[in-house]
């Protein structure tokens, strides 16, 4: 068997959603002890749910795969005998036939398919020339759905969830066919229950299956019992039954392109039908999404064809489910400006010879501006690439730059241009200025314009403002870190810097630069006292680039070379002479050195502190040694010197001071 797709599992939920098999099945605690972490794709291949598409038809398999490729097992097949291999061998459960490839078969193909019904689901893709040979198959159940090619995405993820849910209603009401493929009859006990939780979480997932079962199935050609007792009616079957008969009929007016009937039988009314029963079903919203495209696409190709009529009654169609979108909003200010055009149409000339040309053939500008007016109305504003209503109203500027109808599309391209804008501005403002710069460069000054540029500035200034209130944070966090002006480039003191240049009234940059001096101020100082004059200089340039961080850095330079300047004045010793001396008490001599008629002197050695007190004194020679000693440092204690000054500021001064002692 040719297998051309078989997406291969993932130990994890696929990424389009589909929720996990333990979250689907109603009490999972009793189940977790034998539930396996299986992928759904596995468990609906288990159960029989496994799709063959019969193509080869590359687009069509492309639609295919992505449209059910990720949730169900699906494989192509490319012929008949194929396909009729896997229905035997039970590898297929939903059969989707391309009436393009069986050509005139296709009947007689279907009929060789009913054998299988009650465990296989038939489908048949045909475009439209073609479809009507199968509306009776439909009618008559003979097949499940009919899809239309070529086929969308959404219809199609429609069809497959569609026939699933038949399929797996089949699977439960026959359950003595699941058996396909599994040699002999005894089933693990655990197998068994696994196959009952996977019942369970598909048919969950796949809201209605035994509803749509019901509906399908032949009515008993039996009587009922006389004495049956009466069935009490089940609110949620019943609505799920509901749900199921409309989405069948929504289904089927979408394929039939009765998108919206004002009898209610339309596909847009079904789903909303459907909504109002159940608001979160997804296939509905999609449905819905689906039918409004339509319904956008037919409104665009009739204000091409001006069925004008035609188009007011569409948009009123569009306008019960999306009043508000920018799209719509277009298509109304085109309408009127065509309702607007035919009016002006000046009335049918009396009859009379024709003239010899009746219409003469398009000029290229008059191509090249039908061209932009129908890239308008489809929404290709600027792009693709040279298939835009940009470029050709651009082309058109450069052949007639006085055309009215130029002019006219320009202002409209601009209008739409400015919705845009207005639409991409809460998530993407530097998209949202271009548009408004080309919506200025088209038409210039335009209604709306001026509003939204305002706008986008506000919007651009609150985004910078955010940046740079963010940005104070992490500068304030490096400053607590220490991060302060190494290394280059990525520190506070550039960080900082930036923001003072961008904006800066930023709230907090100034308490963030009152920390950056306190810290820096710090780090320097311990520094100095270190001896890493490296850090020291590094940190007084960062500070002279702070706002009053020059200041700073000017004081500490003062108070580092004063440091400097008053170290060596303590190393270097001078006479005391050089200090003034303000007061000098006699030195008492001793009794004892008196009478022995006893003369001598000490060499003394102290400090003059900025108060012009000596300190520290000590005696460096003395004759006689020790004799006078006491004395002398007695004496000097009590001198009083004016303190030494330079430039200001006051040092200390180590000075040599002899005393003499001597009987007159």
């Amino acid at each position: 068997m040719a297998l051309h797709y078989e997406k291969p599992s993932s130990p994890t939920p696929s990424s389009t959603g589909v929720p996990a098999v333990r979250a689907l099945i109603p009490h999972s605690n009793a189940l977790d002890d034998t539930l396996p972490p299986t992928p759904l794709r596995e468990l609906l291949a288990s159960s029989g749910a496994s799709a063959c598409v019969l193509t080869t038809d590359a687009a069509f398999v492309d639609v295919v795969v992505r449209a059910a490729g990720e949730q169900y097992p699906l494989s192509v097949v490319e012929s008949w005998s194929e396909l009729r291999a896997a229905v035997d061998s039970g590898e297929c459960g939903i059969a989707l036939l391309d009436a393009a490839l069986l050509g005139d078969r296709a009947i007689e193909c279907i009929a060789a398919l009913a054998p299988y019904a009650h465990r296989l689901v038939t489908l048949i893709a045909a475009d439209r020339t073609t479809a009507a040979e199968f509306v009776g198959l439909l009618a008559d159940r003979r097949i499940h759905r009919l899809l239309m090619k070529p086929a969308a995405v959404g219809a199609t993820r429609l069809l497959i969830e569609s026939a699933v849910t038949r399929r797996m209603a089949l699977r439960d009401l026959h359950r003595d066919d699941e058996a396909i493929g599994v040699a002999g009859s005894a089933v693990a006990p655990r197998n068994r229950r696994w196959s009952i939780a996977v019942a369970a979480a598909v048919g969950l997932l796949l809201v209605g299956a035994a509803a749509t079962w019901a509906w399908l199935r032949e009515p008993a050609a039996e009587p009922a019992p006389v004495a049956a007792p009466v069935q009490s009616v089940d609110p949620a079957a019943e609505l799920r039954q509901r749900i199921e008969g409309l989405r069948t009929q929504a289904e089927l007016a979408f394929t039939e392109g009765r998108l919206s009937d004002p009898l209610g039988t339309g596909a847009l009314e079904q789903y909303l039908a459907i909504l109002e029963l159940a608001p979160d079903d997804a296939p509905a919203r999609n449905g819905v999404v689906l039918v409004v495209e339509s319904l956008f696409t037919r409104a665009e190709d009739g204000l091409l064809s001006g069925a004008l009529d035609d188009v007011a009654a569409t948009l009123d169609q569009v306008r019960r489910v999306q009043p508000t979108s920018t799209r719509l909003a277009f298509l109304d200010a085109q309408m009127v400006r065509a309702l607007a055009a035919s009016a002006a149409v000046p009335a049918t000339p009396s009859p009379g010879p024709a003239p010899a040309n009746v219409a003469a053939a398009p000029t290229e500008i008059d191509s090249t501006l039908s061209l932009a007016a129908a890239r308008l109305l489809r929404g290709q504003l600027l792009s693709p690439s040279g298939d835009n209503a940009r470029e050709y109203l651009d082309r058109a500027r450069a052949l007639d730059p006085t055309n009215t109808r130029a002019a006219a599309l320009r202002a409209d391209l601009a209008t739409a241009l400015v919705t845009a804008a207005w639409s991409a501005a809460a998530s993407d403002l530097a998209a949202a200025g271009a548009l408004a710069d080309e919506a200025r460069r088209q038409a210039g000054e335009t209604s709306g314009l001026a509003a939204l540029e305002r706008e986008l500035a506000a919007a651009r200034a609150a985004v910078v403002q955010q940046q740079n209130t963010e940005s104070v944070v992490a500068a304030r966090e490096l400053v607590r870190q220490g991060v302060l002006f190494a290394p280059p480039g990525n520190h506070a003191l550039a960080l900082l810097l930036r923001i003072q240049s961008d904006a800066p009234d930023t709230e907090g940059l100034a308490g963030a630069w009152s920390e950056f001096r306190v810290t820096t101020r710090g780090v320097i100082e311990a520094a100095a006292a270190s001896g890493d004059s490296a850090t020291v200089e590094a940190g007084l340039a960062a500070l002279r680039e702070a706002p009053d961080g020059a200041a700073i850095a000017e004081q500490l330079t003062g108070e580092f070379a004063a440091r400097r300047l008053q170290e060596r004045y303590l190393a270097e010793v001078v006479p005391a002479s050089q200090l003034r001396l303000l007061v000098a008490p006699e030195a008492a001599y001793p009794q004892d050195a008196i009478d022995a008629n006893l003369e001598g002197w000490v060499d003394l050695e102290f400090i003059v502190d900025p108060t012009g007190k000596p300190r520290d004194g000590v005696v460096v020679d003395a004759r006689p040694r020790g004799r006078f000693d006491a004395t002398a440092l007695a004496a000097v204690a009590a001198y009083r010197y004016v303190p030494f000054a330079l430039d200001g500021r006051i040092y200390e001064r180590r000075v040599r001071l002899r005393l003499r002692f001597v009987i007159r």
